[in-house]
């Protein structure tokens, strides 16, 4: 007597059968009634119905519908070779059209993996007069004639009519898209999309996340000025509008970083008490963070009050995760709980931990510009704050120190702000970043009464020409480009009187920091300018030769860290970098890779900086500055300067790469050592000081002590 299971499976197998006769076969919906079938464990019955479909599919003589059928089986044949080839003799055996053997060889069954050769087969397949395409190398283009005889198809693509394409090349590189794409309705009605582009950017933008799926700021902007949807001109104005709609669309998830991708949801999320529940169960910390957040942002920080227990406990978590292990996320969860007033920790106890061991210049390096902000002013909101930011403003990133100068500047604590930049700027050896910043809003810094031009142009000068890495280095990279900026460099010389000009003139021209075309396009832009300034650029001997170069001398400590750095750029960033690239090319289309071309500039970086070092360290000596004269002021020397004032100061003039302000040791090359070279004792020169340049007498010249030979790493001198 039969089971009650085994009638079941009659039964089934009986509504199977039926539904394989009718016409055309109904292939998806059995497809799903086989999968439900080995999801259940009844593995054999759904072999023995993918025999039937199979049977019935060949019989019927639909191609399509055994293709169908076929994609679905090579999931279980990863790598089967074997089922490949079966697949081509079946897909023969039904396909009865003489082209079959056209399409089936550039298919590729004997070189790809099964799933991958009938991709390619359904890609030439929609290989239809009028159908559009995306190309890797072309990019859209629409079929204008398929010629199986010679395997080839003609495309017209955007700037290359009539182009030809190898059945095999096209089953490699094209992807069909359909009338809703954006590309097919750019090609379709131009006119109304760049109506879009200038009046609804927000919903080109969606349109983009519905053709291409989700996509970052930097590959959306790629994609939209390369197809010409937007002029590259015009993007930073239009991605300005298309945010604006954007920020407000529930169904748009805008990410942090514009190397995060913006995801559009097919619709709002429900944050019910299913969603709660869930979320109850969530462990990750950085995904409870991201919860928190939508949640707050999709709600206007109006919060259940059945939700408000889990939330808080979640976040509580979150911050015990993240505590002492990822100040980043700390800081990220601190900012949440201060502007969502969800207090699962006291904010108190979470400004102290970032503030303890300085988590917060670690945290900043890790965040972007707006979770820098919102941690500032988190922390902020003790009293003691601003003087606390301010002790570690020559320790920040650019990022951390922009944005807390940005929320200082309407601050109360706005006169220590200005006093301590000043005394930064000041110092022999200012902070590259503080540099660059205030190069960038000078605009804005009328009222501060920061050094002058000229003192900030040769902190810029000295940064460009050292050797830096990491932060610094892309401030250099930064400064380097500001010179290079014509309209910069002409709004510099206008704002110079006709000495800082000489100077400034001067301090190019003896610099190593450009190579000799730039240095050369610098100084004949500052000689159109002025031209009496030609007077001045160097001699050239009766043979025709440049004079030689000033002897370019460092102790040997600074020499023994620039080799150190130099090997590690070597022996360390440099072979880490190649294996960046080598699995950033791992993902697949370079022109489309965004990690590839980012570790590619990264290595481009490095190596002008191994051939910058490399020329330094060949041109540069080492010394221990032993027996030098006193008689006048130079390098290896100690000076004592005397103030009308009363005051008193002592600088140690080392070589172009000694700094340590601690031991009051300035470079040859900074600006103070340049004004005190070759005076004697009791003369009396110009310096530059907090309220411009200032009168100093030389009071003595003397030689240095045991504690500054100590610092060079030489023997004192006998």
């Amino acid at each position: 007597m039969p089971t009650d299971s085994t009638a079941a499976t009659s039964q089934q197998e009986t509504q199977f059968l039926t539904a394989l006769e009718a016409r055309p076969v109904p292939v998806e919906a059995l497809i799903e009634e086989i999968r439900a079938l080995q999801a259940s464990g009844q593995s054999a019955a759904a072999s023995n119905f993918i025999q039937m479909l199979e049977d019935a599919l060949v019989e019927a003589t639909d191609r399509d519908g055994l293709l169908r059928l076929l994609r679905f089986r090579a999931a279980s044949h990863e790598t089967d070779r074997a089922f490949g080839l079966f697949c081509r003799e079946l897909l023969a055996e039904t396909w009865k059209e003489r082209d079959a053997a056209a399409y089936l060889d550039a298919a590729g069954f004997n070189d790809h993996t099964p799933a991958e050769a009938l991709l390619r087969l359904e890609r030439l397949l929609a290989c239809r007069p009028g159908a559009m395409f995306l190309d890797k190398t072309w990019g859209f283009g629409v079929v204008k004639r398929v010629d199986t005889f010679y395997r080839k198809l003609s495309f017209d693509f955007a700037g290359k009519p009539a182009h030809q394409l190898a059945f095999a090349s096209a089953a490699e590189s094209l992807t069909p898209i359909d009338q809703s794409h954006l590309l097919a309705q750019s090609h379709a009605n131009p006119a109304a999309i760049a109506r879009l582009v200038t009046e609804q950017s927000d919903e080109i933008v969606r349109m983009a996340l519905r053709s291409f799926g989700a996509l970052s700021v930097i590959r959306l902007e790629q994609l939209l000025t390369e197809h010409r949807i937007v002029a590259a001109a015009d993007w930073k104005s239009f991605w300005e509008r298309a945010r604006k709609g954007l920020k407000s669309d529930p169904l748009v998830e805008m990410p942090a970083k514009r190397s995060d991708p913006i995801i559009l949801h097919a619709q709002t999320r429900n944050y019910d008490s299913t969603w709660v529940a869930n979320f109850a169960r969530e462990r990750d910390p950085a995904k409870i963070l991201t919860g928190v957040e939508s949640y707050y942002e999709a709600t206007n920080g109006v919060f259940e009050e059945s939700a408000r227990p889990t939330l808080l406990e979640r976040l509580a978590f979150a911050a015990k995760g993240a505590w002492n292990t990822d100040p980043a996320l700390y800081a990220r969860l601190a900012a949440l709980m201060d502007r969502s007033r969800l207090e699962a920790v006291p904010p108190a106890e979470m400004r102290a931990h970032l503030w303890d061991k300085q988590r917060f210049l670690t945290a900043a390096q890790r965040l972007v510009a707006r979770d820098i902000a919102r941690m500032i002013q988190m922390l902020l909101a003790e009293e003691d704050a601003p003087a606390r930011l301010l002790a570690v403003l020559h320790e920040m990133p650019f990022s951390l120190l922009s944005e807390t100068l940005e929320a200082l500047r309407e601050h109360p604590a706005l006169p220590s702000v200005q006093s301590r930049c000043r005394e930064l700027l000041l110092s022999p050896q200012a902070p590259a970043t503080l540099v660059v910043w205030t190069f960038r809003h000078r605009d804005a810094l009328t009222g501060w009464s920061l050094p002058g031009l000229s003192e900030l142009l040769a902190h810029a000068i000295l940064l460009v020409e050292a050797s830096l890495s990491g932060e610094e280095l892309r401030m250099q990279n930064h400064m380097r480009q500001l010179f290079e900026n014509t309209k910069w460099f002409a709004a510099i010389l206008q704002e110079l009187d006709a000495t800082g000009r000489r100077a400034l003139f001067d301090r190019v021209q003896a610099s190593t920091a450009w190579d000799a075309t730039t240095q050369r396009a610098l100084m004949g832009r500052m000689i159109k300018f002025e031209p009496a300034l030609a007077e001045r650029r160097r001699a050239i001997d009766n043979s025709g030769a440049a004079a030689k170069p000033t002897q370019r001398l460092t102790s040997w400590r600074s020499l023994l860290e620039r080799r150190t750095q130099y090997k590690r750029l070597v022996e360390v960033e440099l072979p880490k970098t190649s294996q960046d690239i080598a699995v950033a090319r791992s993902y697949g289309d370079l022109r489309e890779n965004f990690e590839y071309h980012a570790a590619k500039h990264a290595q481009a970086l490095l190596l002008q900086r191994q051939s910058e070092m490399e020329q330094e360290l060949k041109l540069m000596q080492g010394t221990n500055f032993a027996h030098v004269a006193t008689a006048r002021v130079g390098m290896g020397v100690r000076v004592q300067l005397a103030y009308p004032d009363g005051r008193s100061s002592s600088f140690c003039i080392l070589g172009e790469w000694d700094r340590d302000e601690a031991l009051n040791i300035i470079s040859c090359k900074s600006r103070l050592a340049q004004c005190l070279e070759g005076c004697q004792p009791g003369t009396s020169t110009q310096i530059p000081g907090e309220q411009g340049d200032e009168t100093v007498t030389i009071q003595a010249i003397e030689p240095l002590d045991e504690t500054i030979r100590d610092w060079i790493g030489a023997p004192a001198a006998t």
